[in-house]
C-alpha cells in the first residue's frame, strides 16, 4: 500500500493555512491507519456488493483498461470489465440519468457488446450486440441509443433487447458522449432525456431527428462535419433541441426545435460566420448561443413549437464573444474570458438587462483549464497551477478562491459540490472538498473520461 502527504497552502479569505493531504492508491487499498500529529487518517476497505453504496460513483478507466467505478473515499469500487475486455470506441460507458446505471460497450473484436452495469449489486447484463464503429451510447426514456448503419436503436436497459428504431435513407451517426474532450460543458446526446426523441446525422453531414415511438421523423438541409460540438445540445426540460451547421450555399444556420414536431426555428444567418449553441440555461427553454456578432446572446424558447422567426436575430446580449467555458448551475451563468471569471444572474435575461452585470470571480484563470461548477461550488486551475475552489454562496460579497491541491489541474465538482476530480502530477486523483483527503486512482490522467454518475 502506497500513501503519501504532501503539504498544500489552502487560501482563505482572511490568510493561509498549511493542510496536510493523505493520498491513498487504489491499486493495493486493503487498510490505511495514519497518525500525525496526534489526527488520525483511515482508508476504509471495499464495501460488499450488498452493502449500501455511496450515491456519488466516478466511473473510470484503469491502468489495465478496465472500466473501474469508485466512491469519492475509495470505501467501495468495483471493476466492472475483465482484463483483455477493451471497450469499443466510440460508445464507451455513459449513466444513466438516475445515476444508478453504467452503459459500457467491450470489443469483441468482430462485434461489440453492449452492456448496463448495477453498482449496487455489481452485476452487469448484456442488452444486445452491435458492428464495431457503432455511435451513440446516450440513455433517453427508454433507454440507450445505438447508431449502427442506416438504424437508431434503442435498447431496453432490463436486458428486453430493442424497444424502438427509426431507418433513414443512408448511414448515420449519432452524439457519442463518451468521447466528449470537455465534459465540464454542455454535452451533446442522441436521445431527448425524458422521452423517445433521437438526434443524428447522416453520412453526407445533414442532421435529422428520428421519432422512435411514432414521432416527428425528418432530416434537415443543415450540413456539419462530423461530431461537431454544439450540434445534438438538449434542453432539460422538454423536448427541444439545438443543432448548427450551414446551408448548401455556405451560409451558417443555427435550429431550435421541438423534436416531437420538427418545428421551431432554423435561423439563415446569411452570413458565414458561424452561430454556435452552446448550453441550455438549466430548468428552462432559454438557450446561449455565440452569435456571428461581437456577442455572447440567449434567445427564450417557450414559445416552441410555434416561435417567431427572427427570435435568434433579437435575442438579449449577454457579454462579449471573446469568453468561453459557458455553462449554468442554479440559474447561475458561469464563463471565463481571457484569465478572468465571471458568474452572470441568468434572471437578468427576461429583463434584457444583462450587458455590464456579470459578477467578477477571479483574474487568475489558466486559459487552458477547465472551468466547471455544480451544486454552488466552481472549480478551476490557476495560472500557478493549483487547482482552486470558490463557493460560489460568495456572490454579493466578497469571493475568496482556496487552493485545493497545488500542482493540480481542476476537473469535475461532483453533483454534490463534496469532491473533485483531479490530474494530480499526471494522475487521476479526487479530492472530498471538506476533509482535504485526496484519493489516488493509480493511473494517468484522462480526466476527460472519468465521469460522476450524477
Amino acid at each position: 500500500m502506497k500513501v503519501s502527504y504532501y503539504a498544500i497552502n489552502t487560501m482563505g479569505g482572511t490568510g493561509s493555512m498549511k493542510m496536510l493531504i493523505n493520498i491513498i492508491t487504489m491499486r493495493n487499498m486493503l487498510f490505511a491507519a495514519l497518525v500525525l500529529c496526534g489526527i488520525g487518517f483511515a482508508a476504509v476497505p471495499s464495501a460488499p456488493a450488498a452493502a449500501q453504496i455511496p450515491s456519488e460513483l466516478l466511473a473510470f478507466v484503469n491502468e489495465s483498461g478496465q472500466v473501474v467505478v469508485t466512491s469519492s473515499d475509495g470505501s467501495y469500487r468495483w471493476i466492472v470489465t475483465n482484463p483483455g475486455e477493451p471497450l469499443a470506441y466510440p460508445l464507451g460507458y455513459t449513466w444513466s440519468a438516475d445515476g444508478t446505471r453504467l452503459f459500457f460497450a467491450v470489443d469483441l473484436g468482430g462485434a461489440v457488446s453492449l452492456r448496463v452495469g448495477d453498482p449496487n449489486a455489481q452485476t452487469w447484463i448484456e442488452i444486445g450486440t452491435a458492428s464495431p464503429g457503432a455511435s451513440g451510447g446516450g440513455w433517453g426514456g427508454s433507454g440507450v441509443a445505438i447508431a449502427e448503419g442506416n438504424t437508431l436503436r434503442v435498447y431496453d436497459p432490463n436486458g428486453a433487447g430493442i424497444v424502438a428504431e427509426a431507418n433513414f435513407e443512408q448511414s448515420i451517426s449519432a452524439p457519442s458522449p463518451f468521447i466528449n474532450p470537455r465534459p465540464n460543458l454542455a454535452i451533446e446526446t442522441p436521445l431527448e432525456l425524458n422521452g423517445d426523441s433521437g438526434f443524428v446525422q447522416l453520412a453526407d453531414g445533414r442532421y435529422a431527428l428520428a421519432g422512435l415511438n411514432g414521432g416527428y421523423t425528418g432530416i434537415f438541409e443543415t450540413v456539419n462535419n462530423n461530431e461537431t460540438r454544439g450540434a445534438g445540445l438538449w434542453a432539460d426540460v422538454g423536448p427541444a433541441v439545438t443543432f448548427w451547421g450551414f446551408t448548401p450555399n455556405g451560409n451558417s444556420v443555427i435550429a431550435a426545435l421541438d423534436a416531437r414536431t420538427g418545428q421551431g426555428v432554423i435561423y439563415d444567418s446569411g452570413r458565414a460566420a458561424p452561430i454556435t449553441p452552446l448550453v441550455w440555461l438549466d430548468g428552462t427553454l432559454t438557450l446561449i448561443y455565440r452569435d456571428s456578432s461581437a456577442f455572447i446572446r440567449a434567445a427564450n424558447f417557450d414559445c416552441l413549437p410555434s416561435c417567431p422567426p427572427d427570435l435568434f436575430a433579437n435575442g438579449v446580449n449577454l457579454f462579449a464573444s471573446t469568453a468561453g467555458q459557458v455553462q449554468t448551475n442554479d440559474g447561475l451563468i458561469v464563463y471565463q474570458d481571457g484569465g478572468a471569471v465571471y458568474a452572470l444572474d441568468g434572471g437578468c435575461i427576461e429583463a434584457n438587462a444583462c450587458e455590464n452585470s456579470a459578477v467578477p470571480l477571479v483574474n487568475d484563470a489558466d486559459p487552458s483549464g477547465w472551468l466547471h461548477t455544480r451544486a454552488g461550488v466552481l472549480a478551476y486551475t490557476s495560472t500557478s497551477g493549483a487547482a482552486h475552489v470558490i463557493d460560489l454562496a460568495c456572490i454579493g460579497g466578497e469571493c475568496a478562491p482556496f487552493a485545493a491541491l497545488n500542482g493540480a489541474r481542476s476537473g469535475l465538482v461532483s453533483a454534490t459540490g463534496s469532491a473533485l476530480t483531479l490530474d494530480y502530477s499526471g494522475w487521476l486523483s479526487v479530492i472530498d472538498l471538506a476533509t482535504g483527503n485526496v484519493l489516488d486512482l493509480g493511473i494517468g490522467s484522462p480526466l476527460e473520461t472519468a465521469t460522476w454518475n450524477r
